[in-house]
């Protein structure tokens, strides 16, 4: 966005907001009205959010209204429930016992309720607005990787993101707040944003050789990091051997970035790509910690050569990457593999972006 800075590398946090209708319902649910105006404090004489703001903002900015209901908020229903049938099962579901706490996990957990929907579930209860504020938590900025380049789109910080939306058995559509608030947002609309800085970054000399490995949305800082490098060689810098290690389902449908990733190859910008396919119809499921061992001679050439590795997943993908690299590289340095890896490590050559 206008105005923005940041470098090749960094994180994006977003404040999100809530969706208008959602908004709109629960205000009625509550009997409140929107373009009223409040002023909160906690037992400090402290505001939890910004005040006095109007009802409007505060469910719509401050208030994560779509957070997973915890058990003391369904106590709290019971309590102002009419209804002892309603009474009885917030109860129930609020239990320690094994049978109890797997009804809860799947009627709310599992089930993706919000407070909304146990709210229009037990119509008896009679929740007012202090009751929302009381138990809802604040909502928080969202952090993205940022997907873009800093030296070729320096106004422009680029996010990838699967967009969170799921229908339930019931019908009901459960939306991730901060991707679908970004997916309607209009081309000029003003965003909330900060640029929270990341050590995720590339060797100063763009000729050190890179091995960048991701999988799904795990991409998007190793996008900026080939984009970033590409400009460095239209800029008439000499790159190194730039490998990418990408996993996803299949090529028809999940391959973000393939004719961008393609032309990288054609380029020169990325030396050779390895993908990972984990639903490809007819072919061996393969993942990226998979793809690292059957590449490990070209992985321990390009160490070899200087090589900085960047992985960006999951924890638990990323815990897995390091052993492949493990395994990869024993074959080679036998029971020192291991130590190799940590010191790529301790050296900030082995770089992680994780979640």
């Amino acid at each position: 966005g206008s105005g923005i800075q940041y470098e090749t590398g960094d994180h994006i946090a977003i404040f999100p907001e809530n969706e208008t209708d959602v908004v709109k319902a629960l205000a009625k649910r509550v009997k409140a009205d929107l373009n009223k105006w409040i002023r909160v404090e906690d037992d400090n004489g402290e505001a939890p959010f910004a005040c006095p703001t109007s009802i409007k903002d505060a469910l719509t900015k401050f208030l994560d209204i779509n957070a997973a209901p915890s058990k003391s908020w369904l106590t709290r229903m019971a309590q102002k429930a009419k209804k002892k049938e309603h009474k009885d099962r917030l109860l129930h579901l609020t239990g320690t016992d094994p049978v109890r706490r797997e009804d809860f996990r799947k009627h709310v957990t599992v089930g993706l309720r919000t407070v909304l929907d146990l709210l229009n579930e037990f119509d008896s209860v009679e929740f007012t607005l202090e009751d929302l504020i009381e138990i809802l938590p604040r909502l928080q900025p969202r952090y993205y990787s940022i997907s873009s380049a800093s030296n070729s789109t320096p106004n422009s910080a680029h996010v990838t993101a699967l967009v969170e939306k799921t229908t339930t058995s019931d019908g009901r559509v459960f939306k991730g707040v901060c991707t679908n608030y970004l997916n309607t947002r209009r081309k000029g609309e003003k965003v909330r944003a900060f640029v929270r800085t990341s050590n995720f970054k590339l060797p100063s000399d763009p000729s050190t050789p890179v091995i960048l490995v991701g999988a799904g949305t795990g991409i998007a800082p190793l996008r900026a990091m080939y984009l970033h490098l590409e400009k460095c060689r239209s800029d008439g810098g000499v790159l190194g051997h730039n490998l990418l290690v990408f996993g996803f389902r299949r090529k028809d449908h999940d391959f973000l970035y393939r004719e961008e990733i393609e032309r990288m190859e054609s380029n020169g910008t990325l030396t050779s790509t390895v993908l990972a396919l984990s639903r490809q119809p007819k072919e061996e499921k393969k993942y990226v910690q998979h793809r690292i061992i059957d590449i490990r001679e070209k992985i321990h050439e390009v160490l070899q050569a200087g090589a900085h590795i960047y992985v960006c997943g999951s924890n638990d993908m990323a815990r897995e990457v390091r052993d492949s690299f493990g395994i990869a590289l024993a074959m080679f340095l036998g029971l020192k593999a291991d130590d190799y890896v940590e010191g790529l490590q301790l050296d900030g050559r082995y770089l992680q972006d994780v979640w």
